[in-house]
């Protein structure tokens, strides 16, 4: 039995036969874009013209590869003989010995290693679950944002009327009637004002005996910037939000529907990438962001996390805390079902598993009384 090695350099693939000696060799595209887009193809086992036209010169039974990729790519160019692996090759040190020496060769390859290296990065770029992850850490910055300035700004206005943050704690109502009007002047808080009736008239009487220092005009005014901050961050929240869920909806449907379009990022975002969460069990789906929980149960003992960021899915948090690791359990083996139905198969199958997990919970909260 015969075998012919296939080596591929920067600048061409050759075919050389028992005794390395070159039998035939197919030069690469010496533009180093398109050239480095073939070896790309090749290194991710596609099968590429100058393969497909070396192959009809071989006289063998088997080849000598030097990688998976490259067997693969020879078996769907229509090989049919035997393929060996290995690396590296005697042809491959001689082919490459041979070419050290050559000052061309080597600035070949540098070209070709950063074009290869920029489409990677395009490529890497292109996913659509990278724009999952920027906007869920966009969100998040946001939040946290308003965190800061939600603080600076109770603080500053406990100067002139402390007792409104005993009754207003939500950030985004404490600005808005911070916005709306002082309370402890003769104006008085408008009637569509997003706080409930009962509530506006208690900020009324504690406004009445108030122990805060009185502000002037342009100290209030420096207040109120604080908490147009707020609202203008929260509507731009809400913005990335909308466009995170067109998003999910397009790309990942049947996650989406499984596991609510918030909570299906966020799980994307803690994987790391689409294809992360898609390869992960069920068990680990249901730890994901309850990862310092984790550690202190391995560390320290402590008991394991039954559930991450998947807690925020309605059918956890609102279930009894008895059963909430089991529905947490059943919703992640559903959502790993749903993510590798829309990476694997591309198949939305969102109704189908949502029913399967509508009913479940349904029996679960059923049994649980």
């Amino acid at each position: 039995m015969t075998a012919c090695y296939i080596v591929a350099s920067a600048g061409e693939i050759l075919l050389l036969d028992e005794g390395l000696r070159e039998v035939a060799h197919e030069e690469l595209p010496m533009d180093k874009a398109e050239g480095g887009e073939r070896l790309l193809d090749l290194a991710k086992g596609e099968p590429i013209p100058e393969i497909e036209s070396l192959l009809k010169a071989v006289d063998c039974d088997s080849l000598v590869v030097e990688s998976d990729a490259v067997a693969q790519a020879v078996s769907r160019s229509g090989w049919k003989g035997g393929i060996e692996v290995d690396f590296p090759s005697e042809a491959g040190r001689s082919v490459r010995g041979r070419l050290s020496a050559d000052a061309d060769h080597i600035q070949r390859i540098r070209e070709i290693s950063r074009e290869i290296s920029s489409q990677l990065l395009r490529e890497t770029y292109r996913d659509w679950d990278r724009l999952v992850i920027q906007a869920v850490e966009g969100i998040d910055e946001i939040d946290r944002s308003m965190a800061n300035l939600y603080a600076r700004c109770r603080e500053w206005y406990a100067i002139h009327f402390p007792e409104l943050e005993r009754v207003v704690r939500n950030q985004l109502e404490f600005s808005e009637v911070v916005l709306d009007a002082d309370p402890r002047s003769s104006e008085t808080l408008s009637q569509d004002l997003g706080v409930s009736e009962h509530k506006r008239r208690r900020i009324l009487k504690e406004a009445e005996n108030s122990i805060g220092t009185p502000l002037g005009e342009s100290d209030l005014e420096a207040v109120r910037e604080i908490a147009r901050s707020i609202i203008y961050l929260d509507s731009r929240k809400s913005g990335i939000a909308s466009y995170l869920e067109d998003l999910m909806e397009d790309h990942a449907p049947s996650l989406t529907r499984v596991a609510e379009p918030g909570v299906g990022a966020r799980l994307i975002s803690k994987a790391g990438s689409m294809k992360k969460l898609a390869m992960m069990p069920s068990t680990s789906i249901q730890t994901l962001g309850a990862e310092k929980a984790l550690f202190r149960h391995v560390t320290k003992g402590a008991k394991p996390p039954k559930h991450g960021t998947i807690f925020q899915h309605p059918y956890v948090r609102n279930s009894p805390k008895s059963i909430r690791g089991k529905a947490a359990s059943i919703l992640a083996a559903k959502i790993s079902l749903a993510a590798r139905s829309d990476f694997i198969s591309r198949v939305d199958k969102g109704e189908m598993l949502k029913s399967e997990l509508d009913a479940a919970i349904k029996e679960l909260r059923k049994s649980a009384g």
